[in-house]
């Protein structure tokens, strides 16, 4: 009876799978991009132990603006959505243009990096 259960939770709408189609193309983008920032530091060593530590802090640092803004995003998309699913129309719009603003304001900051 729990395994059915579970199998419709899973399969149905809303459900596990469904979420799992959104969100496995941002898991993998995420566990990509430390791949990434490993093979650069691999790269880095076999330069110098002074390039590989320089490359240590400025990884970290994209990764913290990045995630950071990405959190940030995540939280007004939700925003935009409780806009929209409670029909008032014109804080969605409002929100629309917060999220836009912050998405260019972290691709400067990232491309500076």
């Amino acid at each position: 009876m729990k395994i059915k259960k579970l199998l419709l939770n899973y399969r149905g709408k809303g459900g596990v799978a469904e979420m799992l189609a959104i969100a496995l193309p941002m898991i993998l983008s995420a566990a990509c991009d430390g791949v990434m920032t490993f093979t650069d530091r691999l790269f880095l060593a076999k330069i110098g132990p002074e390039q590989m530590n320089a490359a240590m802090g400025g990884g970290v640092m994209m990764q913290t603006l990045m995630f950071f803004f990405m959190g940030l995003v995540g939280y007004l998309t939700a925003l935009a959505a409780q806009y929209y699913g409670s029909g008032e129309g014109s804080g969605e719009i409002s929100e629309l243009c917060d999220i836009a603003q912050i998405l260019y304001m972290n691709y400067f900051l990232t491309k500076t990096l």
